[in-house]
């Protein structure tokens, strides 16, 4: 589990400078509200790979200890 949380904010932390300039870069050409969409598409996508990977170590979970310890 301690995996998963930490791959998960390593690829926070690896991505964020791209994603600041990404950001700056749309802000400057298409204006702030193109550039607001592009940060919440982004996290929608972050979020929905984190969570996708939370219900995969719940399945394995489910598998491990449904019939108990």
């Amino acid at each position: 589990m301690n995996e998963a949380f930490d791959h998960f904010e390593e690829k926070g932390q690896i991505e964020l400078p791209f994603v600041e300039k990404r950001y700056r870069e749309i802000a400057a050409t298409k204006g702030e509200e193109a550039a607001r969409a592009y940060l919440t598409g982004y996290t929608a996508d972050f979020t929905g790979a984190t969570l996708l990977r939370w219900k995969e170590l719940g399945d394995t979970f489910w598998k491990m200890f449904a019939r108990g310890f």
